[in-house]
């Protein structure tokens, strides 16, 4: 084995043990002064422990520098700043990024002003969003530049740090990229320009625009958007649908410029060139000129620099006639692209691309020798698609948690479709159009019969949904034994040199087998505790019961309000509470099938994300209370998306229930509408009390007072464990009459950061704390789980440590 591939296994380990913090950067130079020290004089003393002393000095190089790192990653505002109102001056790094109402601007910081204080912020970089009122302003925003110098009047702000259960960490995706702050403007007017500075990659900038303008006189649409994406790394030009339907199917990779983009690229320049005549030599000079030019055009991100990197050394290979090892050109891409960023380790699309293309090279060779009767081109295309599949598999559902079973069907389709026709003509229709729009006609035409193609047969893989399977979050340990086994089967089977008992390695594969499932369904035989957790999802109610049988309730997603906008006000992907936060977590748990979608009622922060999961996930029951005589829009497309689904209604009365498993009953206890005068939709909710191992949950949803008093005196509620305080804590519900009844041990307020109605209301903190709840917030808390065990032992676990 190479000593790069020593040097590459340390210098990554070390980045990430040094990315635990676990000693001082002072203690890691130690320990590599005193291995280097040590290993210099063994190799003096003509030691053969060369290459392990090349991961040694890595290992403690890495940790040492991702150390050093992170205590120089730090902001020059303080903590307490959240909320400060003042004004930043700055130079835009990139264009501001306008989707919809909605701009962001990344700004390197020089000086903040805040009154007649003024201090220097060292050209720490600030992330600045606003959203636009009118169509002025975006033409406005439209005026700025790369390299600008900008005033803006901002208001400081933490990113969020991952409010439920397997969420995203804004705040930690933000601090790698060494963005700690949020400067919220007010408007497109609080940004003012002082100078307009040329930057070097303006141009650049300009260029690409330029190419985005060319595509799209010569294709309609979807074509092109999908060709804007493939040949310019443009994805937020591919429409919404199409990228989903390639995300289900394995084939997002197509939309990022990676190596597959930048060898054809290189195969078209450096072919193009060798068929004008120029020597081999020459035209790989200036595919390497070239080179930095098209990754810069194209966005520059991890796979682009990668495949970049992989492709220069390449190409320094055929202009100095010195061929060398593919794993040796990946260990000194990895290498040099974590010197210059170490935080790319931590990025999925790095992990991906390296770890696919790594097996590629390595795997491929070997098993195309195991497929000696088919056709050389055939027989590539199947192994690159088999060993990009095992590769890519735990990162996958590590990360997005879906995987189909028809992913390696569709890129044996689908890429090479694109590469040997897409890619290229979309190419030669850009360089056509560049000279006349009119000669690009025909090639576009082409092109387009041949995305046709390409979505149709997207369209139909995804509609085949029982082969999309949804997995569990995997603990990182297996992620590791996934890959063992995985290179331990590869050597054992696939290597003709090495002889190792057949039994031995059918034991090999049957353990690997084991492994994956172990993923999808860990310890099936196993009675979980009952899990019920109630999502951070704002101002609304959303609440996942996970039964120890595996059946899983959502009772409410809602959320933020909705509010009517003009077409160009809309963004691309706009917040849906299911789809962005209530989703994510079922997919997070592994959930593929929801068993009841109970609504308690039809206002918008209860339902509003529903949608979205009748939309996306397969639904058994849906249960609601008696109709109401004023039903919501929102209330009625649901119903409508239910109907399409074929999803049964059941419309429980007051009283109802029965026994979902062993030991596990609920009941709902709401009054029914006559009992109650109030014509609001808060008074009819449904009110839901579940019992499991003599533990006690009561779920009110919006109910006020009125009706609080109306359960308490029709049905004989026992001390309840767990109250989920009604409407938000206003002061309408969870009233003194509840309180003294059900004595709750622990009380969950599901409500809204800063929000506009003061909820939760004071009184009813007080009310609460002189029952002696234990009070959990989701504003304050973020996602709020509650076990109960077989022995009925509970536990309360909050998302955000105070």
């Amino acid at each position: 084995m190479r000593w790069s591939v020593y040097w590459v296994t340390g210098w990554v380990t070390g980045l990430w043990v040094g990315s635990l913090g676990w000693l001082p950067f002072t203690m890691w130079c130690l320990s590599l002064a005193a291995v280097s020290v040590v290993g210099v004089w063994q190799l003096y003393r003509r030691w053969h422990g060369f290459r392990p002393f090349v991961a040694a000095v890595a290992f403690l190089s890495a940790a040492a520098y991702m150390t050093w790192t992170d205590d120089h990653n730090r902001s020059v505002w303080p903590e307490h700043a959240r909320e400060w109102k003042g004004s930043i001056t700055g130079r835009l790094l990139e264009p501001p990024v306008v989707d919809g109402n909605r701009v962001d601007i990344m700004l390197r910081s020089e000086m903040w002003h805040q009154g007649d204080d003024t201090f220097s912020t060292g050209g720490e970089k600030v992330l600045v969003r606003l959203y636009l009122e009118t169509l002025a302003e975006r033409d406005y925003i439209y005026t700025f530049r790369r390299g600008d110098w900008v005033r803006v009047d901002v208001k400081l702000e933490r990113p969020d740090v991952a409010r439920n259960p397997g969420g995203f960490d804004y705040r930690q995706h933000l601090y790698r990229q060494h963005v700690h702050w949020i400067g919220r403007a007010q408007d497109a007017g609080a940004v003012e320009r002082l100078t307009s500075s040329r930057h070097g990659l303006e141009l650049l900038d300009r260029f690409r625009t330029y190419l985005g303008q060319r595509i799209d006189s010569v294709y309609e649409h979807p074509a092109a958007g999908l060709v804007r994406g493939m040949i310019l790394g443009e994805r937020e030009t591919v429409d919404l649908q199409v990228e989903r339907q390639f995300a289900t199917l394995g084939l997002l990779h197509l939309l990022a410029i990676s190596g597959l983009h930048v060898g054809i690229v290189l195969a078209i320049f450096y072919g193009g060139l060798k068929w004008m005549g120029v020597t081999r030599e020459r035209a790989a000079a200036f595919a390497l000129l070239f080179l930095p030019f098209y990754a810069l055009l194209t966005g520059a991100n991890p796979p682009v620099i990668r495949a970049a990197i992989v492709g220069g050394l390449v190409l320094l290979a055929v202009i100095y006639r010195r061929w060398k090892n593919s794993v040796h050109f990946l260990a000194l891409a990895a290498s040099l692209m974590l010197l210059f960023n170490p935080y790319w380790l931590f990025s999925a699309s790095f992990q991906l691309s390296f770890t696919v293309t790594v097996g590629i090279v390595v795997g491929v060779p070997l098993l195309c020798k195991r497929m000696p009767k088919l056709p050389a081109f055939l027989r590539e295309t199947v192994a690159v698609t088999v060993v990009a599949q095992l590769c890519s598999f735990p990162l996958i559902i590590y990360y997005f948690n879906q995987f189909s079973l028809l992913s390696g069907l569709a890129n044996l389709i689908v890429v090479p479709f694109v590469s040997f026709i897409v890619i290229p003509l979309g190419f030669a229709t850009v360089l056509l159009a560049g000279i006349a729009v009119p000669l690009a006609t025909l090639p576009a035409k082409v092109n387009e019969w041949a995305v046709d193609v390409v979505l149709t047969v997207a369209e139909m893989l995804t509609d085949w949904e029982p082969f999309h399977l949804v997995w569990p979050t995997p603990p990182i340990p297996w992620v590791f034994v996934y890959y063992a086994l995985l290179g331990a089967i590869g050597k054992f089977w696939l290597c003709s040199d090495v002889r190792v008992p057949r039994r031995r390695r059918v034991g090999l594969s049957l353990a690997f087998v084991f492994v994956v499932i172990f993923a999808h369904s860990p310890f099936p035989w196993w009675n979980r505790p009952l899990t019920v957790t109630f999502l951070d999802v704002g101002q609304g109610d959303a609440i996942v019961v996970e039964t120890p049988q595996r059946q899983t309730i959502v009772v409410d997603a809602g959320g933020t309000g909705f509010f009517e906008r003009e077409p160009w006000q809309v963004q691309r992907d706009p917040f849906d509470v299911g789809e962005d936060i209530v989703l994510p977590f079922l997919r997070h748990k592994g959930v593929a099938r929801i068993d009841y979608l109970v609504m308690t009622h039809g206002d918008a922060d209860h339902i509003g994300g529903m949608k979205a999961l009748v939309e996306n996930l397969p639904v058994r029951y849906f249960v609601r209370g008696a109709d109401t005589h004023n039903p919501s829009e929102l209330e009625r497309e649901l119903l409508s998306s239910l109907e399409a689904a074929d999803v049964p209604v059941y419309r429980v009365t007051s009283g109802s229930g029965w026994q979902l498993e062993d030991g596990l009953y609920w009941q709902f206890v709401q009054p029914e509408p006559e009992d109650v005068p109030s014509d609001e939709r808060n008074a009819q909710s449904v009110v839901v009390l579940l019992s499991y191992q003599g533990r006690s949950f009561l779920l009110t949803g919006d109910a006020d007072q009125e009706v609080e008093e109306h359960i308490v005196n029709t049905w004989d509620i026992p001390p309840v464990d767990v109250l989920k305080a009604g409407h938000h804590g206003s002061d309408t519900s969870t009233g003194d009459v509840l309180l003294q009844t059900v004595r709750p041990k622990v009380t969950v307020l599901s409500v809204g950061e800063n929000n506009r109605y003061n909820h939760p209301h004071p009184d009813v903190i007080e009310r609460l704390h002189q029952a002696g709840s234990s009070i959990f917030r989701t504003d304050r808390h973020g996602g709020i789980t509650v076990r109960v065990h077989r022995d009925g032992h509970l536990s309360v676990e909050q998302s955000i440590v105070d």
